[in-house]
């Protein structure tokens, strides 16, 4: 079994849907394979964080009080409940879901969506750096990368050479990120490959952000309209500095 099937099988693999024969050739790959090895094991990590991620939500200890207590204020009644226990049970859970929704569920959506994206530009880095899919194009000339992808996307990615201060060009490819097709940009420093995913931002300013997955650092920002992915081995300020050169700084 090879690195491409292994990342085709990597899912079914996780989910234990993989008969014995298949599991077997899968391990005995991610033995001998270090990149496929991170990869499951960034998978792993990511599932194991969801199965423990919890919506619970802890009532104040006088809540009750305050609630009984504002019921008679009002001169409201509670002997049509002739079982207390039932009517506090009713109204634990009714505030509870009033929090979860109108407090907790924007928030976790908002991170669990840009977690998604950020485990997707990593998966999407690692497996390039697999040799399965590196580039589509090969060439260390920006007219030469840059019209490659007229008429393969709705949008003109802007493509620059910064061969002179460090990060040379090495080509270009498609690539799939957040529900739509994306242009996935490679440099070099060094031995070093530098993902960039560029695709328009519909006119919505994500925050700049940046985090550190298994060891890749992974950048991100806005500019004239265009979301900026950067993902890469490199150490931090190194990868800091040609950021700079992509927002023109």
């Amino acid at each position: 079994m090879n690195c491409k099937e292994v990342g085709l099988l990597l899912h079914a693999y996780i989910d234990e849907e993989l008969d014995l024969t298949q599991s077997l050739q899968f391990e005995g790959h991610i033995k001998t394979c270090g990149n496929c090895s991170k990869v499951l094991e960034g998978f792993h990590v990511l599932k194991l964080k969801l199965e423990n991620e919890t919506l619970y939500y802890k009532t104040p200890e006088d809540f009750e009080n305050r609630l009984m207590a504002s019921l008679h204020k009002k001169g409201h009644s509670t002997r049509g409940f002739q079982n207390f226990s039932q009517w506090k049970a009713v109204a634990a859970t009714a505030a509870i879901f009033v929090m979860i929704f109108l407090a907790l569920m924007p928030r976790i959506y908002k991170t669990s969506q840009k977690n998604i994206l950020t485990q997707d530009v990593l998966s999407s880095h690692v497996r390039s750096l697999m040799g399965a899919h590196m580039m589509d194009v090969v060439s260390t000339d920006q007219h030469t990368v840059k019209p490659w992808f007229n008429g393969k996307l709705d949008f003109s990615p802007p493509v620059t050479d910064y061969k002179d201060q460090g990060f040379s060009l090495a080509g270009g490819r498609l690539d799939y990120l957040g529900g739509r097709a994306v242009a996935a940009l490679i440099y070099e420093r060094r031995k070093h490959k530098i993902n960039v995913y560029v695709w328009p931002s519909n006119g919505k300013s994500e925050a700049a952000g940046n985090s550190t997955e298994q060891g890749y650092n992974i950048f991100h920002w806005t500019k004239s309209e265009m979301n900026y992915w950067v993902v890469s081995d490199l150490n931090r300020s190194e990868l800091q500095e040609f950021n700079k050169l992509l927002q023109g700084k």
